[in-house]
């Protein structure tokens, strides 16, 4: 057996006299398609990248069958590191942690999250909490402070039929605690509530997720309503006395009056202490690099398919023709660039049925056009489902 000079192993001379220009053109159509079926008839296998052929050198699908558990829990592993990437807990040093380890334990805090100026913040720490706090094997009470907090317009027909509607289902509970002013008719009866619920069940713990946004940092301080302050402070005095209760209020703000008032006010009457994150104000630049972080995992470096990923990923985002690149250009001026980016991209991971398939929706199909942006949410008062609901058909 003679060998020769070549890009592929050795080659068996035959003296069959076949027809060259044939042969040539296949192995060029195979290597331009990155099949190598003929290659592998001919049992030319590939031992070197070709220098002269820049599509040689692109990170080519993995050619042997995949388990399509193993594929499965690539995907999952992936889309948690995706969520926790967008919740902003890839720049806010301790937040990650904090929450993981904190919420879902039976002791009460109180969290305040300032400068929150893009949804992204807000939204992506709100889903992280759902999650956890939808883990904890534990009664979990999600209460909405917004419309408890905050003043009523009386004149509004919607609010009349909210308080109507209220009145016609009181509860008649007795409290640990005596107040002097008279209840008011539009407080939605917070009280009550979470009262009743305690009584209704003692011998279960209880964890009561207390969520409170004000993220228009015009707004005056006076949006809050003092008796539904000071009847809010005697619940939470209330639940630090009570055994089989844990409360977590979170406070995300971009509203330095309210903050102040709200601090002010809980470090006078309760005894929990006030845990403060300040969210950072990126530059266009961090923005980029934070963007590329979301999608450039790192949960197993050993990982053969993440290895391949990355490659593919960075191979596609420093090729500025690339349907990647051009996307990641158009987020430089998309008010909500990261949500954008966690919607579209979490919808290419949950759809991919093959790791080829999810190669090729990231180097050929993630554009404006196939993910529309008008398709997402983008309300700072509305929760990102935590399943992707959208249905798109497979590219």
């Amino acid at each position: 057996m003679e060998h020769v000079d070549s890009d592929f192993a050795p080659i068996r001379r035959s003296e069959r006299v076949v027809d060259s220009d044939k042969i040539m053109k296949a192995i060029s159509d195979d290597l331009e398609q990155k099949n190598f079926t003929v290659l592998r008839k001919l049992n030319l296998v590939p031992i070197k990248k070709s220098v002269s052929s820049s599509k040689v050198s692109k990170a080519s699908p993995v050619k042997e069958p995949m388990d399509h558990a193993f594929y499965q829990k690539f995907k999952s592993r992936a889309l948690q590191e995706l969520s926790t990437s967008y919740s902003s807990i890839s720049y806010v040093p301790g937040l990650s942690e904090f929450l993981s380890n904190k919420l879902g334990n039976m002791k009460n805090y109180i969290v305040f999250f300032n400068q929150v100026k893009h949804i992204h913040q807000y939204a992506g720490i709100d889903r992280l909490v759902s999650e956890i706090l939808s883990l904890v094997d534990l009664n979990v009470v999600i209460i909405e402070m917004n419309d408890y907090l905050t003043e009523e317009d009386l004149s509004s027909n919607k609010s009349k039929g909210c308080i109507e509607s209220r009145e016609q289902c009181r509860y008649k509970v007795h409290l640990d605690f005596e107040t002097n002013e008279e209840p008011l008719n539009n407080t939605l009866d917070l009280m009550m509530t979470v009262i009743k619920k305690i009584d209704n069940d003692q011998k279960i713990n209880h964890i009561f997720y207390f969520k409170f946004e004000q993220l228009d940092e015009m707004s005056s301080s006076t949006v809050i309503a003092p008796s539904k302050l000071r009847e809010f402070i005697k619940v939470l005095s209330f639940l630090e006395k009570t055994k089989n209760v844990a409360f977590k209020f979170l406070f995300y703000s971009n509203n330095v009056g309210i903050s102040s008032l709200l601090s002010t006010t809980l470090k006078k009457k309760i005894s929990t202490e006030l845990t403060v994150f300040e969210m950072p104000i990126l530059t266009c630049v961090q923005v980029q690099e934070h963007l590329k972080k979301m999608i450039m995992f790192t949960f197993d470096p050993e990982n053969k398919l993440l290895q391949s990923y990355n490659s593919l990923v960075t191979f596609q985002l420093n090729d500025r023709e690339s349907k990647l690149a051009n996307f990641f250009e158009f987020l430089r001026t998309f008010p909500h660039p990261f949500t954008y980016l966690f919607n579209a991209y979490t919808e290419i991971i949950v759809q991919s049925r093959t790791f080829n398939g999810l190669l090729d929706k990231i180097a050929n199909g993630l554009t404006v056009k196939n993910y529309p942006h008008h398709t997402y949410n983008f309300k700072k008062n509305q929760r990102l489902p935590l399943k992707v609901t959208r249905r798109v058909r497979d590219r």
